[in-house]
């Protein structure tokens, strides 16, 4: 079993302007994507908690396309925005579940991705 350097799983209630918009997010440091292994656990964990909002902190990656959004979340519907890797930076990369949320805006900027949208199911806006 691959022993992940660091593991940060996260429920979180997203607040804006004292409205309280439950979702279900979980972010994790994972320190590079670069072995299957710990591509894998990614994906266990999306399957296991079928989450709404994948932060992933760390992916080492420069280019992140649909062929590596899809080993990380499945094949079912999703979104997503990256801020590359760069040199001692190791990047982010921020998926969603489409047939929750509806992103309408992705903002990169230094070291965060920024997602604004809407939960599908309940009409309530956020920003993450």
């Amino acid at each position: 079993m691959l022993m992940l350097v660091q593991q940060v799983v996260s429920f979180k209630t997203v607040c804006i302007e004292e409205l309280v918009v439950p979702m279900k997010v979980i972010s994790y440091n994972i320190r590079g994507l670069g072995s299957s292994e710990k591509r894998k656990e990614i994906l266990k964990l999306v399957k296991h908690h079928r989450q709404w909002i994948l932060c992933i902190q760390e992916p080492k990656l420069e280019v992140v396309n649909d062929f590596v959004c899809v080993s990380q979340w499945g094949n079912s519907s999703f979104g997503y925005s990256y801020r590359p890797s760069v040199g001692a930076s190791g990047g982010i990369l921020t998926l969603w579940d489409s047939a929750e949320v509806d992103v309408w805006v992705t903002r990169s900027i230094d070291n965060v991705v920024i997602i604004q949208g809407h939960c599908i199911k309940n009409g309530d806006d956020f920003t993450l």
